[in-house]
């Protein structure tokens, strides 16, 4: 489900005199002077009086303005993504990797949260981004410590019970940077279950020396650049490939098998770019299909 109502705004290390959210608050003013409205709400309001809590504009803004900025990690992370669960008598949210937040109610609201299949007795499967931790982080050289939002991993695979006690998360073995992993299908089976999706199996050479020159803990933290590499280059950060995990019915995992690709790169072609494969879907037969990402 997406679209969650009334998010919740931590503004304890917002600096209100920053340029960033002054020329926000001011074009959104603008916005409503074109709509021959009259604002409700000032910078001040929302840093001294609360107005977050009490003035839905307030609010809305808040909102607005951080998800315009998702890649500066110096500001708060939302995600109105929620995982949902629906039976005869009722719905109910499950939480894939999200926490109870430290500085304000509830969850941290900061996670991805994807529903992607289903067994016939109701286990689970899907994957998620890890909750950010707000951090304080001095910069070399600097002598003022500053805050930044931090996770452990970009996405992971987990496979959930029916009746949402059981919470497996499907982490690769290359977890370098927390690695990366998808579950995007499950299937019953006399023994247990399948699932199948992809896992983070290396990072290439050039990968390797862009976080090398770049990802020094100096000017940010590590996670940060991670995070930033793997949005900014097309293929992202890590090679991945199809997989195929076996779980018995207690959803312990028995084992792990990489499904490969069904292209073969160039040995240049490895070092520079990374390839992906995937598996989308499998059968009660056990026939598995998916695709694999191709240079073009």
């Amino acid at each position: 489900a997406n679209g969650l109502y009334n998010l919740p705004i931590d503004i304890s290390y917002i600096d209100f005199t920053e340029n960033i959210i002054e020329n926000s608050y001011d074009n959104t003013e603008a916005a409503f002077d074109l709509s021959d409205k009259e604002i409700t709400f000032t910078l001040d309001d929302i840093e001294n009086n609360d107005a977050v809590l009490t003035n839905s504009d307030a609010h809305t803004f808040m909102v607005s303005f951080l998800s315009s900025i998702s890649t500066n990690f110096e500001y708060q992370k939302l995600s109105s993504l929620v995982g949902i669960k629906y039976n005869d008598t009722q719905v109910t949210e499950q939480p894939l990797f999200d926490v109870a937040s430290v500085d304000y109610d509830g969850l941290t609201r900061s996670t991805i949260n994807l529903f992607n299949a289903v067994s016939e007795d109701g286990v689970t499967v899907g994957w998620g981004g890890a909750p950010y931790d707000k951090v304080s982080f001095t910069p070399d050289g600097e002598d003022d410590a500053e805050t930044w939002f931090t996770h452990e991993f970009i996405e992971r695979g987990i496979v959930i019970s029916a009746d949402g006690s059981i919470s497996v998360e499907l982490e690769p073995e290359f977890n370098e940077y927390g690695g990366t992993s998808r579950a995007n299908d499950i299937v019953k089976t006399n023994s247990g279950y399948t699932v199948v999706g992809n896992i983070s199996t290396s990072i290439p050479d050039d990968r390797q020396d862009n976080i090398d020159d770049n990802c020094d803990n100096e000017d940010e933290p590590t996670s940060v650049c991670i995070n930033l590499l793997n949005s900014n280059i097309s293929r992202g950060l890590f090679n991945k490939r199809a997989v195929k995990w076996e779980l018995d019915e207690s959803l312990n995992i028995i084992s792990v098998e990489e499904l490969g690709m069904a292209l073969t790169p160039d040995e240049g072609e490895t070092e520079d770019d990374a390839f992906t494969s995937t598996a989308l879907a499998v059968n009660n037969n056990g026939t598995i299909v998916g695709y694999n990402a191709s240079l073009f």
